[in-house]
This record gives C-alpha cells, sequence and structure tokens, in this order.
C-alpha cells in the first residue's frame, strides 16, 4: 500500500521542485546533478551557510488530519541546528569490493609480510578440532542431563531444548568429520581467494583475522583479534591464565594507562594503518582508553570455569568513519542506525525476520586498538570507498524546506509514529545516506533537513527532506 501511494507523493515533490526551478531557469526530468555551480546570489555565495545564519526556531501549530476523520495537534518549537562548516559537500562512496587482492594488501599491511596460514574449518589443525570435540562433548551431557530432569521445562520449552540438543550433535559430527582429515600444523597461504580465514603473525605473535561474509556473499565485516592477548596487554596482568579487551569503564583518579604511547603517538599508528589498508577520508570521531580485565581457568565438571580477577587499562581504541570537514557522517546520525529515525517498519516489513541485513547494523566503521604491541585489534564494518566529492552544493532556501515538511505531515501523518511526543523540538542539517537505484552498493552522502521529536539521539517521527532538490526520503527506502 505505501509503495502505491509513493508514486503520487514524488509526483508532488517533482512538480514542487519544478516551481522552484522555474524561477531558477527551468524544470527537467533527469536525475539530480550534484555538479553544481556557487555563483553569487543577492551578493552571498548560493552554496554557503551563511544563508541560515539568522535562523534560530521554528515555531508553528498543526492541526493534522488523521485517517478516521481525528485530528491530532502538533506543537513545532525546533531550534533549527546546522553544521560549524562554511558549505556541504555531496560524497559519492561504493562498498569496497574485498576480493583476494584486497585481502593481500590488507595482510601485508597488518603482518608486513610476515608469516600468514590458513584458518578456516578446513585448515584446523587436529589439536583444534579435539578441543571443539572435547568441548562439544561436554556441551551436549549437561544438555541431555536437564533434558532427562526436566526440571521447570513446559511443552515449548522441552521442544527448545531438544532441538538444541540436536543441533550440538550436528555440530558435533561435523567436527568429527572435519577432525579425521585435518593436519598436524597450519598449513601457509599461498592464495587469497577461497577463503576468508586466516592467521597471521607478527613478532611472533598470532592474530586471527576474518574476511566476514553476509547473506548476499560479499564481506561485510573484517576482524583482527590478537590470540594471545597476554602479548599485548598490560604487563602487570601477566601472572593470570589470560586477559580479555572490554569496553571503557569509570576511571579512578589513581588509574594509570600502562601503554608507554601517548594518545597522539597511538592515533598515528592509528592514521598509519587507516591510510595503508586504502580508507580515504577517514575522520577519526571517538577515541577512549583500552580497559584489559584478567581471569584465570579453573576445574569445573564438566568444563572449565571462568573466574575475572582483576581489570587494568593499556592502549586505546580509534573509532573512524567517511567524512569530510573534519566530522564523520557517523555523527550525524543519519548512516549508522537508520532505527534511530522512528521509523514506522511495521508498514514496510511484515515480521521481524523480514527486515533487511543491515537495517540496525553499523555501517562504515572502523575500530583500531593500539597498544606497545601496535595495532593489535580491528573492526572493519560495511566499508565503502569515496569515488566522488563535489564540494559547496547549493541548497534550498529552508522557508521551502518547511513548506514541503509541513505538507508532507499534513497529507501523511498516519505514516508517521507519534506514540512517542507530539511535537518538534529540532530542526538540523545533516547528512543521510542515500543509495543510488541505478547501481547496487553506490551511495552519496547528501545535505539533508531533518524536522524531529529529538530525545538524546533518537529522533521521534523525523521528517526528512533533501536539502538540494527538496524530495521527501524515507528511511526504509534507503537500506
Amino acid at each position: 500500500m505505501r509503495r502505491n501511494r509513493m508514486v503520487t507523493k514524488h509526483a508532488a515533490v517533482i512538480l514542487a521542485g519544478c516551481m522552484m526551478a522555474a524561477l531558477l531557469g527551468g524544470c527537467s526530468d533527469e536525475k539530480v546533478d550534484y555538479q553544481l555551480g556557487t555563483e553569487e546570489t543577492d551578493g552571498r555565495n548560493a552554496g554557503s551557510l551563511k544563508q541560515f545564519a539568522d535562523e534560530a526556531k521554528w515555531s508553528d501549530e498543526w492541526n493534522v488530519p488523521l485517517a478516521g476523520g481525528e485530528t491530532l495537534q502538533l506543537s513545532v518549537d525546533a531550534n533549527v541546528v546546522v553544521p560549524e562548516v562554511s558549505a556541504m559537500s555531496v560524497v559519492e562512496v561504493e562498498e569496497t569490493v574485498v576480493d583476494a587482492e584486497y585481502k593481500k594488501h590488507f595482510m601485508s599491511v597488518m603482518f608486513d609480510n610476515g608469516e600468514i596460514y590458513y584458518h578456516d574449518a578446513a585448515h584446523h589443525t587436529k589439536a583444534e578440532w579435539e578441543d571443539e570435540i572435547a568441548e562439544l562433548e561436554a556441551r551436549i551431557a549437561i544438555n541431555e542431563e536437564i533434558i532427562h530432569s526436566q526440571q521447570g521445562f513446559n511443552q515449548d520449552e522441552m521442544a527448545s531444548a531438544e532441538a538444541w540438543l540436536d543441533s550440538l550433535k550436528e555440530e558435533l559430527q561435523e567436527c568429527r568429520s572435519y577432525h579425521q582429515s585435518a593436519a598436524e600444523d597450519y598449513t601457509p597461504a599461498d592464495s587469497f581467494d577461497g577463503c576468508n580465514e586466516f592467521i597471521g603473525y607478527r613478532d611472533e605473535v598470532p592474530y586471527f583475522v576474518n574476511f566476514g561474509m553476509n547473506d548476499e556473499g560479499t564481506v561485510s565485516v573484517i576482524r583482527v583479534e590478537c590470540m594471545d592477548k597476554l602479548a599485548c596487554g598490560p604487563s602487570s596482568l601477566q601472572e593470570y591464565d589470560g586477559v580479555d579487551i572490554f569496553g571503557e569503564q569509570y576511571r579512578m583518579e589513581d588509574d594509570v594507562n600502562e601503554c608507554a604511547l601517548s594518545m597522539e603517538e597511538a592515533k598515528q599508528i592509528a592514521d598509519q594503518f587507516a591510510d595503508g589498508i586504502g580508507r580515504s577520508y577517514q575522520v577519526c570521531y571517538q577515541t577512549e582508553e583500552v580497559w584489559w580485565e584478567a581471569y584465570n581457568e579453573i576445574e569445573g565438571d564438566p568444563l572449565p570455569q571462568i573466574v575475572y580477577e582483576e581489570d587494568a587499562i593499556c592502549g586505546y581504541r580509534f573509532v573512524y568513519g567517511t567524512g569530510v570537514d573534519g566530522r564523520a557522517f557517523a555523527e550525524y546520525g543519519g548512516m549508522t542506525v537508520f532505527d534511530n529515525f522512528g521509523a514506522k517498519v511495521e508498514d514496510t516489513w511484515e515480521s521481524v525476520e523480514e527486515i533487511p541485513e543491515g537495517f540496525y547494523d553499523s555501517k562504515d566503521r572502523l575500530s583500531i586498538v593500539v597498544t606497545d604491541a601496535g595495532v593489535v585489534d580491528v573492526t572493519m564494518d560495511y566499508p565503502v570507498t569515496v569515488t566522488n566529492v563535489t564540494e559547496q552544493v547549493e541548497l534550498l532556501p529552508l522557508d521551502t524546506v518547511k513548506g514541503i515538511m509541513k505538507n508532507e505531515v499534513m497529507e501523511h501523518a498516519d505514516d508517521y509514529d507519534f506514540s512517542q511526543s507530539k511535537y518538534y523540538n529540532t530542526l538540523e542539517l545533516i547528512y543521510f545516506r542515500l543509495k543510488n537505484d541505478d547501481k547496487k552498493g553506490s551511495y552519496s552522502y547528501v545535505p539533508v533537513w531533518c524536522l524531529s521529536g529529538k530525545v538524546a539521539e533518537r529522533r521521534n517521527h523525523g521528517v526528512l527532506v533533501n536539502a538540494i532538490d527538496g524530495s521527501v526520503i524515507y528511511v526504509e527506502d534507503e537500506i
């Protein structure tokens, strides 16, 4: 139903755009051309954000008709928020192709041409499979005992427990099959085609690298994790059986970062790594110290138990994203988590299972952990490559945008979720990622005005309007 109605809506927007364009020199049915000029208009640069310098507040009251003849009263008391930059750009990107050549280059940067081995299921060693088999057998024994005792299970819970037990047994059978043909030692990687899991060595420390595949068969996440964290973590925790990295914690006054590098020196290493793997237009928008938690393993029946004992600070985490003018697009909240716009997803997908992969996932995010051992942990989500940047694009007058927004809400209020609030308190100019319908995996980060009832980072019942051409944007269309 929503799709059928969209044709009419876009036609109305195009007509409104033609009326405006008539004043500027005509209207065309062609796709919007972002290669815009920056000629002077009324003594001011048409691409400059100075035109919004006097815009501070938008106040209005709307009596909005709803389906069934009801009326919704909406209050608009919105602060106008404009980025602290001189002008806006359009940045065109494509999903990075992670092929054999890219993997080879990435691994050479990470390991400085050190030893690299395959580590997918077909290349695990016999010893690794024996450990996995022993753990699965213990898990199966635990689950069989629970099911046999039937403690507090209803019929549905019993069915779920039995299904889980069956899946463990299938996994055990698969592991035994791999174990039969497994080698004693790792196999050196002589090709990066057809394999996405590797072990690389740097300074005799092993790291696991996974080029994670999504449901469409392309790599969407790249992970690098130190397999011997005691070798790259805090020296004060060496007496324990192992350590894990975890998030930033509350820092006590006497807590000391054990890393000998300053934050600036560590960031230089992270910057060099990002440049080395070919990430352009990267902006570091989050920095934090890295906490490590030490643990000991104690005997258990049938599985050993992990007991966490002590924590310490060592090193820094730097988070990057594609951006311009010293600010990552992720900071605008327009591309990272689409859910923060409060879209009515149930109108588009009938169930949670139908929501496309990536709807709630982070986009275009690079996290790098640096200690005295160098880069020791990397997470790269949905990497993109910048293909073109158009600077100082011309934006519509704000009054025109306000008119489009009001018309959208008045005509289609039932498509927005006003259950959380019935007011608009923020009108902000952000960057939002629009997909290119003509080329899969191609997008543009475009200036967009967003009117919302903003609470923290969530933009309730957000209305999105392209700041360049005035078209209304629907979140679910851009997944």
